[in-house]
């Protein structure tokens, strides 16, 4: 008996279009969230900057070029229209996704593979920001170029073609000036060049030398660009090196648990540095980093299974830099899935590989109706998540509940009713949350949420949540810092300079300290 992917008769690319339409369909309402208002909408947006700072210097800390470019001209055009970018990214995403298909086809001995491929990859609930948001834009502008250089590296080891060799190139830059996990592209192409031609020294460079020349220019460029945030963040963290071992295998654990099972995913996940049960963790990562050694060069050497999984892997490598780069203002490790949204074309093609070997094992209806259960599944997944991007009180309220740990909910949230003046209930809400942090147990989650009490002029309960996180930790630097100028705030200069004390006591250089007591010395003096 035939399944169902055996009696589909219309092209992928319809297929992809009418399932990303039933997808993401209810992103359209969304209007701007986070990113949204400073690069689009409010005053000094990407539409008023000069061509020459967009090419030369960064914007909130990003280099960003080439995407910025392109989202400067829909600025442009498009003004403050959610909709109209959101019909941008749905029409960008869909030619990646059929992309994807043509990428895994040629690749793939299988085209039920590669449809299967595509079609998880199109209504995969982690990919959601790329339509539900105006801002990701930018990243599938990033996303397009490097499935185009795939696509053209793959043609040019074929056919040999100059044209489709320049082309790659040319694109290759293109995504690396539109985001930095870009940089892992050529290793993605040294395992595709590995698993399609005989490989040797002198035809890894010739076929990667251009690649390489690219990758230095845009080094040399982006640093001499003013503004950008330094990658040498990591350094700066003083990680012990078991300590950064266990914190990847966190941020690594994460990432895989929302591929398999994605019902509460957020765009961007921080993971404490202080985490627990270091030398497990490390060992774990590096049992597992001597399994995929073993299954890549011997189990699955010179296999597709090899082919899909050393293409995932290689796409993991710039998390072992870019997770830390704010560790050491925010004492946290970040991880952001769309990093990985072209490497993780490997795991789709694992996962549809999976599938495809349960065809004849079980019967055919059944079969069918585990496609189209997994599909409709993810769908519905999908839609559940877009809609937490309608406007900015939902996603932040939706962020701060599944991570309470990154600053910038907690403060997007308050705003959000301090702008209309609903102090009251944002006093209801975040009350609400006491549960919640008391559950999650670590020293930031109350001190965020003591910030967006400080923002509301709500100096006592401000000062209450500081006061919960120094007894989970009594030298936390942000928290006494905080509560002393809270303290400052409402007259009790006592303790605020006890507060600066305590600070300088462990840290006499430390500057914030040291401003905040020299203006407390100032301020009584003059009021005496």
């Amino acid at each position: 008996m035939p399944t169902i992917l055996d009696r589909i008769k219309w092209p992928p690319a319809r297929i992809l279009f009418g399932l990303t339409l039933l997808a993401y369909f209810n992103a359209f309402a969304n209007g701007f969230v986070l990113d949204d208002w400073a690069f689009i909408h409010d005053p000094g947006n990407l539409a008023d900057l000069p061509v020459w700072d967009i090419l030369s210097k960064s914007y909130h800390g990003f280099y960003r070029p080439f995407a910025f470019l392109i989202l400067r001209t829909c600025v442009a055009i498009f003004g403050a229209a959610p909709v109209l970018y959101h019909l941008v990214n749905f029409t960008l995403y869909n030619v990646a996704c059929y992309l994807v298909y043509r990428i895994v086809r040629t690749l793939a001995a299988s085209e039920q593979a590669a449809l299967i491929t595509a079609v998880l990859y199109a209504v995969h609930p982690l990919h959601h920001p790329l339509v539900s948001n105006c801002f990701t834009l930018c990243l599938n502008v990033y996303l397009l170029s490097g499935l185009g250089s795939v696509w053209f590296f793959i043609r040019h080891l074929d056919k040999a073609g100059r044209k489709d060799a320049v082309l790659s190139t040319a694109l290759f830059a293109a995504a690396l000036l539109s985001h930095l996990s870009a940089i892992a592209l050529p290793l993605v192409m040294i395992v595709i060049a590995r698993y399609r031609i005989k490989m040797t020294i002198p035809t890894l460079i010739r076929h990667l030398w251009p690649y390489v020349l690219v990758v230095v220019a845009v080094a040399a460029v982006r640093l001499t660009a003013p503004g950008t945030r330094s990658l040498m963040s990591l350094l700066q963290a003083n990680l012990s090196l078991p300590q950064y071992m266990a914190v990847l295998w966190d941020l690594l654990c994460w990432y895989h648990t929302q591929l398999l099972l994605p019902a509460r995913t957020i765009f961007l996940w921080d993971q404490p540095l202080d985490t627990p049960h270091v030398w497990l963790k490390s060992f774990n990562l590096v049992v597992t980093m001597i399994g995929l050694v073993y299954l890549l060069n011997v189990r699955w050497r010179n296999t597709e299974k090899g082919l899909w999984l050393a293409i995932h892997c290689s796409g993991l490598l710039p998390l072992t830099v870019a997770a830390f780069i704010y560790s050491p203002r925010t004492g946290t490790a970040i991880i952001e899935p769309l990093w990985f949204v072209l490497s993780s074309i490997g795991f789709y093609a694992l996962a549809a590989g999976g599938l495809l070997s349960l065809k004849g094992r079980i019967p055919a209806r059944s079969f069918s109706g585990l496609v189209v259960g997994l599909t409709l599944a993810l769908t519905f997944l999908t839609l559940g998540h877009n809609a937490k991007w309608h406007d900015e009180r939902t996603y932040t309220r939706y962020w701060v509940a599944v991570n309470p740990l990154n600053s910038v909910p907690w403060k997007r949230w308050a705003l959000t009713y301090l702008r209309t003046g609903e102090t009251v209930s944002l006093m209801e809400n975040l009350g609400g949350t006491d549960d919640q942090l008391r559950r999650r147990a670590h020293p930031l989650a109350w001190i965020n949420r003591g910030h967006a009490y400080h923002l509301a002029d709500r100096c006592t309960e401000a000062i209450s949540d500081y006061t919960r996180a120094l007894s989970l930790r009594p030298d936390h630097v942000d928290a006494l810092l905080s509560r002393a100028n809270c303290y400052a705030a409402i007259g009790n200069y006592t303790e605020a300079r006890s507060d600066l004390s305590r600070i300088l006591s462990e840290n006499p250089d430390q500057a914030a300290a040291l401003e905040d007591l020299a203006w407390l010395n100032a301020h009584t003096q003059s009021s005496d």
